[in-house]
């Protein structure tokens, strides 16, 4: 398989792990980082409580799983069995599918959890005195 092809093949690859790692952590709740921007910190987490940000750390989670995947494709590839394999175009294309696919699920899925979510609120500090 030529290099520039093995590229290609790691890159769809990466595409499409990202896809499936981000929805799947989205979906089944992974303790992920989040980002506090009132208190500027971050948290290893499920769920939190106040007004968090998840999409950071779940992005940096799903980019380094995909970017692991897609050296792993780039450096298989250039075996010569599996390099056989993935030379076919149909194995090309159907990873470009479904490397397109997850992430339009991807979008759908976390615009209606972000659509959908309610945000617990931080309980009121004891010494807060409301005049």
């Amino acid at each position: 398989m030529r290099p520039s092809h093995r590229l290609l093949l790691g890159f769809l690859t990466a595409r499409l792990i990202f896809g499936i790692v981000f929805l799947a952590s989205a979906a089944a709740r992974w303790p992920v980082l989040w980002y506090f921007p009132l208190q500027h910190r971050w948290e290893l987490a499920r769920a939190v409580r106040g007004v968090a940000m998840d999409w950071y750390g779940r992005s940096m989670l799903a980019l380094v799983a995909g970017a692991f995947a897609g050296f792993g494709a780039y450096a298989i590839a250039g075996m010569p069995a599996p390099g056989r394999f993935f030379a076919r175009r149909g194995v090309v294309e159907g990873i470009a599918h479904f490397g397109a696919l997850m992430l339009l699920n991807d979008v759908l899925f976390y615009a209606l959890a972000l659509l959908t979510r309610h945000v617990t609120p931080v309980p009121i500090p004891s010494w807060y005195c409301p005049q």
